[in-house]
């Protein structure tokens, strides 16, 4: 970790972790306060854990989790991804009234 990364998170308004580990290894090596750490589970289902991955383990990927719309973006994330030639695996659902934004997407990934 860079000292700019570590200076960055002093920095931030609030960091977002995943876990009650997580937040523990940050406060502790990252000398981040508890108070601007933010815990909040992602949408993983636990079967995904179980999952053989072997074709995606030894490669760099994106992992994007959670509602797909437009809001958060991801046809942006196909896009960056294509052009860094990275794996993306994203796991949600789309949003209610999202369904064309969505075909968007997959077209873009078809691409």
């Amino acid at each position: 970790t860079s000292k700019f990364s570590i200076e960055s998170l002093k920095l931030a308004d609030r960091v977002v972790v995943l876990n009650d580990l997580q937040a523990e290894i940050i406060s502790y090596y990252f000398k981040v306060p508890f108070n601007k750490i933010s815990i909040i589970p992602n949408v993983i289902n636990n079967q995904f854990y179980d999952f053989p991955h072997s074709d995606i383990t030894n490669k760099r990927y994106v992992l994007c989790t959670g509602n797909i719309c437009k809001r958060k973006n991801q046809i942006n994330l196909v896009k960056a991804c294509k052009q860094l030639n990275r794996e993306l695996i994203i796991i949600g659902k789309v949003l209610e009234g999202e369904m064309d934004y969505a075909k968007k997407m997959e077209e873009e990934i078809k691409n």
